[in-house]
């Protein structure tokens, strides 16, 4: 289990997109501090494995950040077994990826996008 450092892009203003690369089974990302977004994405892409599963988290915890398991826009867990995009309905203030399932051939990139809405 290792703890994935994430690289951001600001690719306009206003837009800003983290992405933890190659997260293994039982892997958690670095946590990303944010605040003023309005709008977050979801997006995992790679190889998941037999039974991979990756899950986004987030917590309001400025020290000892305590994580929950964020929700969709349809309010269902954010968990992917599969690549897709999705739209989360919380905000936090840290966001991480969680590998909670998979084998050793599990190896996602997830990648948040978060809006300001000043573009």
């Amino acid at each position: 289990m290792a703890t994935v450092t994430y690289t951001v892009e600001q690719p306009s203003k206003g837009v800003t997109i983290v992405t933890w690369a190659a997260l293994a089974n039982g892997d958690n990302g670095t946590p990303f501090e944010t605040v003023c977004h309005e709008a977050v994405s979801a997006q995992v892409v790679g190889t998941f494995g037999s039974g991979g599963t990756v899950v986004v988290e987030g917590s309001l915890y400025t020290s000892s950040p305590t994580y929950a398991v964020l929700n969709d826009v349809a309010n269902a867990a954010l968990s992917f077994t599969a690549a897709k995009i999705e739209g989360v309905q919380e905000k936090a203030y840290r966001y991480r990826p969680n590998v909670t399932a998979g084998d050793g051939s599990t190896a996602l990139t997830v990648k948040l996008l978060l809006a300001s809405g000043a573009n």
